[in-house]
C-alpha cells in the first residue's frame, strides 16, 4: 500500500475536542459567571440609577475594575493546562509513537494542536463577550469600548501564556514539570533580581531592594499586564442626573503598547515551540529536559537560584554574624545540595558524584563566591547610582523623624534639587558607628547644630521603572547636606507640597463655591455645631491665610520647634458645590461619579491644626463655639 499524507486534519481536532471539552466547559462556566451572570445580579441597583451612573458605576466599574484584572490573569493559569491536555502524549512513549506514526506530518501535528487550544478560549472569550451586550443593555446601558478592551486583553493574555506553556511543553517529558518549568520561565528574571538586590541590601549602604526597573517589568509578563490593565485612564462620560461629571476608565496607550508587544512575543514562541517540536525525539518521552544541550542551562539556573535563595534564608535563621564570610557558606552548601538533586533528576540516578559532577559543583562554587564578591563591593556601582534628571518622571523624598514626607513631585527644578540631595548624601559617605554615637551624645546634650535622619528616595522614572534609596545620614549645621537639605526645603514648590500633603488641601474648594460647614470639638465632645455660609466662608479664608503663611516661611532643617507645636482639638468641614462644567477628575483610574454629601455637593474636612492657628481660633471664639483658645487645644 503506497504512504500518503493525509490531508484530513479535522478528525485529529474532533478527537482533542472530544476528549479535552470538560477543559472547555469549565473556562466557558467560569467567565459567564464572572462576567454577564454577575453584571445581571446588580439589575435592581441598576433600577435606581439613571443611564450615565449605570454605564460609569456599574458595567464599566465591572470590566475596568474586576473583570479586566481576570482577564489578564485567568487565561494565564488556564492556558498551562490545556497546553498539558493537548500536549500530554508526548510524555509517554507508547502515545507519542502511535501519534507519530499516523499518517500527518509532525508540523501539521502541531499546528492542530495549538490552532484548537487558541480557538477553545478565543470561543469562549467572543462568547463571553457577545452574552454581556444584552445584559447590559438591559441594565439600560451599553460599554461597548469597555467590552472590547476586555476581550484584546483576555486574548491577547490567552495567546502569550498559550504560546509559552506551549514551549514548555515541548523541552521536557514529564507532564507534571510542565506547571513548573511555566513558573519558572515567567519568574526567572524576576527571581534573580530580587536575590541579587536582597543581598545587596544587607552589605550595601542606603539600598532598598523594593525597587523595580522598567527592563525588569517586560521580562515579566504576569505582572506587566496587571499593572498596565489596572494602570487606567479616566475619561469623561457625561453628566449624570444631578449634574455632575461621571468618568469612565480606558486603557492606556502604555497598556496598548504592552498589548502589541506581547502579541508579536506570542507569536515568536509558538514559532519556537514548533521548530522544538519538529526537532524533539520521540523517545525521550519521560526525560525531565528532551534537549541534552538545554540539561546544563536548567541544572546551573535551578542551583545558582537555590544557593542563593536557600543560603539567605539559612543566613537569617542560624548566622549571628552580619558578614559576607557566613552567607557564601550557606548559600555554597545549600548551592551544592540542589545541584546534586537536580542532577539525579536528570540523570534518573543516584550515580552523579562523578569527576564530571564535582567539576560542575566547583564552578557552581566559584559563580556563587563571584556573585557574592561582586555584591559586597558593589561592582556594578547600584549603591551610589543616581539617576539623571531627565529620566525622572517624578520623586519623592523625606525623612522618618523630623522632616516631613513630599510625594510626587515632577517639577523639573524640584527634581533636580532632591537629586542633589542624593549626591550630598553620598558625597557625605556612610557614617561609621563611632561617629553615629558621637552624634548620639550631642543630641542628648540638647545640641541644636547635629541630628540623625533617615532619609529616602523614591523615583519614579520614565521607563516605567521604580528606584528606592535610605540612607542613614548625621546632619551638621554648615556642611553641604545641610546647605542642600535647606536649599530643597524651602523651595516654593516644596514647601506647598509638604503644606497641601500635611492638612490635605483640596484643590477644587474656593472661598465662592462653599456653602456652609459643621463644627466640631474633640475634647468637649457633643453634637457638631452646623455652620452657615457666611461662617463657613470666613473661617475657610482664615485657614487660607494661615496655610499659604505657613508656605511662606522658611524652614530650617535643623529646627524643630515647628514639629513639637500642639495641636487643636477641633475638626471643621466645609460644604461646597462643584459647578456641572468643573472637572472634578483626579485622573485616578478609580474616579467614579462626583457624588457629595446629601445635598448633593462635595465636603472637606480639616482637623489638628497647629496652636498658632490664631485668627482661625479667635474666629471660632467670636462665633461663640468656645469660649478661650485653651478651648480649642487639647491639654
Amino acid at each position: 500500500m503506497r504512504f500518503t499524507t493525509s490531508s484530513s486534519k479535522w478528525a485529529l481536532v474532533r478527537s482533542d475536542l472530544r476528549r479535552f471539552w470538560p477543559l472547555l466547559f469549565g473556562y466557558a462556566v467560569l467567565w459567564l459567571c464572572a462576567m454577564p451572570v454577575a453584571l445581571w445580579s446588580h439589575r435592581d441597583y441598576a433600577r435606581t440609577l439613571d443611564h450615565v451612573r449605570v454605564l460609569c458605576d456599574i458595567v464599566n466599574s465591572y470590566f475596568s475594575n474586576g473583570g479586566i484584572v481576570a482577564a489578564a490573569i485567568v487565561p494565564a493559569c488556564f492556558t498551562v493546562l490545556l497546553a498539558m491536555a493537548l500536549f500530554s502524549y508526548l510524555m509517554n512513549s507508547r502515545s507519542v509513537g502511535l501519534m507519530h506514526s499516523l499518517p500527518i506530518t509532525r508540523g501539521a501535528q502541531f499546528g492542530v494542536h495549538f490552532a484548537v487550544g487558541v480557538g477553545m478560549f478565543t470561543a469562549v472569550h467572543v462568547v463571553t463577550a457577545l452574552i454581556s451586550l444584552p445584559v447590559q443593555a438591559a441594565l439600560g446601558a451599553v460599554d461597548l469600548q469597555g467590552t472590547l478592551e476586555w476581550l484584546a486583553v483576555a486574548e491577547v493574555s490567552g495567546l502569550l501564556f498559550f504560546s509559552l506553556s506551549t514551549l514548555c511543553a515541548m523541552v521536557t517529558g514529564w507532564l507534571l514539570a510542565i506547571p513548573v518549568i511555566y513558573a519558572g520561565v515567567n519568574f526567572l528574571f524576576a527571581a534573580f533580581y530580587l536575590l541579587y538586590s536582597a543581598i545587596t541590601q544587607i552589605f550595601c549602604w542606603g539600598y532598598e531592594a523594593s525597587g523595580w526597573p522598567g527592563w525588569l517589568d517586560w521580562l515579566t509578563p504576569t505582572v506587566r499586564l496587571l499593572w498596565q490593565v489596572t494602570d487606567s485612564k479616566a475619561v469623561l462620560y457625561g453628566l449624570n442626573d444631578r449634574g455632575f461629571r461621571c468618568y469612565v476608565d480606558r486603557l492606556s496607550s502604555g497598556a496598548w503598547t504592552t498589548l502589541a508587544v506581547y502579541l508579536a512575543v506570542a507569536v515568536l514562541l509558538a514559532a519556537v515551540a514548533y521548530c522544538f517540536y519538529r526537532a524533539r525525539h520521540s523517545e525521550t518521552a519521560g526525560d525531565a529536559i528532551v534537549f541534552p544541550w538545554l540539561r546544563p542551562v536548567v541544572l546551573y539556573v535551578i542551583a545558582l537560584a537555590g544557593g542563593m535563595g536557600l543560603g539567605i534564608l539559612l543566613w537569617y535563621m542560624i548566622s549571628a554574624a552580619k558578614g559576607l564570610a557566613a552567607l557564601l557558606v550557606y548559600q555554597i552548601i545549600s548551592g551544592l545540595i540542589v545541584y546534586f538533586g537536580v542532577q539525579m533528576l536528570l540523570h534518573k540516578s543516584f550515580r552523579v558524584f562523578t569527576r564530571r559532577g564535582w567539576i560542575g559543583a566547583a564552578a557552581l562554587a566559584v559563580a556563587l563566591v563571584v556573585i557574592g564578591l561582586a555584591v559586597r563591593f558593589d561592582a556594578l556601582g547600584v549603591s551610589r547610582y543616581v539617576p539623571d534628571a531627565d529620566q525622572v518622571e517624578s520623586v519623592s523624598f523625606g525623612s522618618y523623624y523630623q522632616m516631613r514626607y513630599v510625594d510626587n513631585l515632577t517639577d523639573e527644578e524640584a527634581i533636580a534639587q532632591v537629586i542633589a540631595l542624593h549626591e550630598a548624601v553620598l558625597a557625605q559617605g556612610e557614617p561609621t558607628e563611632n561617629e553615629m554615637n558621637q552624634a548620639a551624645e550631642e543630641m542628648r546634650g540638647s545640641s541644636a547644630d547635629v541630628d540623625q535622619e533617615t532619609i529616602e528616595f523614591c523615583y519614579q522614572m520614565k521607563n516605567g521603572g521604580f528606584i528606592r534609596r535610605r540612607f542613614t545620614q548625621i546632619i551638621r549645621r554648615d556642611t553641604p547636606l545641610y546647605e542642600q537639605m535647606n536649599r530643597v526645603y524651602n523651595m516654593p514648590v516644596v514647601r506647598k507640597a509638604l503644606v497641601n500633603n500635611y492638612f490635605s488641601v483640596n484643590p477644587d474648594i474656593t472661598v465662592e463655591n462653599i456653602t456652609g460647614g459643621w463644627f466640631n470639638n474633640y475634647k468637649l465632645g457633643g453634637d457638631s455645631v452646623e455652620l452657615t455660609g457666611a461662617q463657613a466662608r470666613q473661617l475657610f479664608t482664615a485657614v487660607q491665610r494661615y496655610l499659604d503663611s505657613k508656605i511662606q516661611t522658611s524652614a530650617d532643617v535643623l529646627d524643630f520647634s515647628e514639629s513639637n507645636v500642639a495641636e487643636s482639638c477641633f475638626m471643621l468641614q466645609f460644604n461646597y458645590t462643584a459647578a456641572p462644567d468643573t472637572d472634578n477628575s483626579s485622573g485616578n483610574s478609580a474616579t467614579r461619579a462626583e457624588l457629595g454629601d446629601s445635598n448633593g455637593g462635595q465636603s472637606w474636612v480639616i482637623d489638628c491644626m497647629p496652636s498658632d492657628c490664631t485668627e482661625l481660633m479667635d474666629l471660632l471664639i467670636s462665633f461663640g463655639l468656645a469660649d478661650t483658645r485653651a478651648d480649642l487645644m487639647y491639654d
